[in-house]
């Protein structure tokens, strides 16, 4: 678990956050170093422009000490030169050192009318920032002769004006790329303090969303390997707690299913082996000629047929169960005379009845009565719920069946005096091999499906069941079928 889900998830978020911190170092970078030089620009703007005015109005040979102003203000360096490259004034810090105050290709550039604004890497001593601006000359018809320096930054279609110069300015810029590192190397340090805390944090966090997905996992290994009563000790009302919650009922399901099917196989084997050898020993006993007269074998023969019975009624059971569990149940719904039908019933069981000196008590409002039903699946459901009623009713007791008619739906109920149920149980009797109390239920010849096998017809019968039990008194089974309306 750790190392295919908290690592993963460790390693993700700090990816994450490392591209968002580097995304934001590189981002206010670029605005910094865009606020920086444009200001620094602007500067250097509003000095070419202050030199332009200058050599306006007072012209060429009154501004050499305004240049070195200009320079001294922006620490740097001063270069004006002719449109042919002659430097007429060169003052202060110069980028290529004495002499050299500005590149070929700048010159060129600038006297083509474009200003250059451009970090200048070839500096003798330090990076320096560099701005070129032309210098234009406009002639008016009425002043030919007569110079006048202009400071317009472009070169306009109008014949009359030309460029006659050029104006460079040098600044250096270690301050500002200082300023910028220091900040760089202050945002990476934040980020890595942020980083290491954010680290530790999340690993925590997810060790701790972790823990409980590391029991839930043990409990389930648990499940597989067989050991059903491990449950959790987890106690959250989010999706975990009822992730939780949900294995811990799977657990307590798979228990008792396994339970079952424990008893199951011991029933089975129980339930088998007996009528086996009953019939084993009355075949041998015929088959060794034992039999004092004709009376007697005609006894044993009855003896074995009524525990082949008692086999088939079982493999039926089973079958019928394996059907319901696949999803293979059909129902045939047609007409039935109810009446007809339950009466049929009664007479299969009237040798129980006496044997277990058990009274039955048969009503129904309406002996015509009709009902839209499969008949061979209604009757397993009588023959299922008549035979318990009969397994829990003690000698002397008594059974009543009562058929109510309803206008859309008919009410059958199946009540005894017999031992009743606890209320704790009552939910559990449609369960498969689910048998209640055991030191009541385990001296009956009941594999504990029947009443899962009727539950399973009347479902798909849409049918409504009721169960009200009582211990000592009895318990009565009611459920509803849809009454036949004739479309005659």
């Amino acid at each position: 678990m750790n190392k295919s889900l908290v690592w993963k998830l460790w390693l993700t978020l700090i990816i994450f956050l490392l591209i968002i911190f580097i995304s934001s170092i590189f981002i206010q970078q670029t605005f910094l170093e865009k606020y920086y030089y444009g200001q620094l620009e602007n500067e250097l703007t509003k000095n070419a422009e202050r030199l332009l005015r200058s050599i306006n109005k007072k012209g060429m040979a009154y501004i050499p000490e305004e240049a070195e102003e200009v320079a001294d203000s922006i620490t740097g360096g001063v270069v004006v030169t002719d449109r042919f490259g002659k430097k007429l004034i060169e003052v202060g810090v110069l980028p290529y050192g004495e002499g050299k105050g500005y590149s070929y290709d700048d010159f060129i550039q600038v006297i083509n009318s474009k200003k250059v604004y451009k970090i200048n890497e070839d500096s003798v001593e330090e990076k320096m920032y560099v701005l070129g601006q032309p210098i234009i000359k406009n002639i008016p018809s009425k002043y030919k002769g007569k110079e006048e320096w202009l400071t317009n930054e472009r070169v306009s279609d109008y014949s009359n004006e030309r460029i006659v110069g050029t104006i460079f300015l040098n600044t250096p810029i270690t301050s500002i790329e200082n300023t910028l590192d220091r900040i760089k190397k202050q945002l990476i340090c934040a980020a890595i303090i942020i980083l290491m805390i954010w680290s530790m944090i999340t690993l925590y966090l997810l060790k701790k969303f972790s823990k409980p997905l590391l029991e839930i996992n043990k409990v389930t290994m648990d499940l597989i390997e067989g050991k059903y009563s491990e449950i959790t000790s987890i106690k959250r009302k989010d999706e975990i707690g009822r992730l939780s919650e949900n294995i811990n009922k799977l657990s307590k399901r798979l228990y008792a299913e396994e339970r079952m099917r424990k008893d199951l196989v011991a029933n089975i084997s129980h339930e088998i082996r007996t009528p086996l050898s009953l019939m084993r020993g009355y075949t041998e006993v015929l088959i060794d000629g034992m039999a004092k007269n004709k009376e007697e074998e005609k006894k044993y023969l009855g003896i074995v047929l009524s525990e082949t019975e008692r086999l088939q009624h079982l493999v039926s059971d089973l079958l019928d169960l394996s059907q319901i569990e696949e999803g293979l149940l059909r129902v045939e719904k047609q007409p039935i005379l109810i009446d007809h039908l339950i009466r049929h019933v009664i007479d299969t069981h009237e040798s129980l009845f006496d044997k277990n000196n058990l009274k039955i008590h048969y009503n129904i409002s309406n002996p015509n009565l009709m009902v839209w039903a499969d008949e061979f699946r209604i009757f397993q459901v009588l023959i299922n719920l008549l035979n318990n009623s009969i397994n829990h009713t003690p000698q002397g007791g008594e059974i009543f069946i009562d058929v109510v008619e309803g206008d859309r739906l008919s009410t059958i109920c199946i009540r005894d005096t017999g031992e009743g149920m606890l209320p704790k149980d009552i939910p559990f009797i449609w369960e498969r091999f689910y048998k209640g109390d055991r030191s009541r239920s385990e001296k009956k010849n009941n594999l504990g499906i029947g009443l899962a096998i009727v539950k399973n017809i009347l479902t798909a019968h849409e049918s409504n069941i009721t169960v009200e039990s009582e211990i000592g008194v009895g318990t009565e089974i009611c459920f509803t079928l849809s009454k036949y309306i004739s479309k005659e």
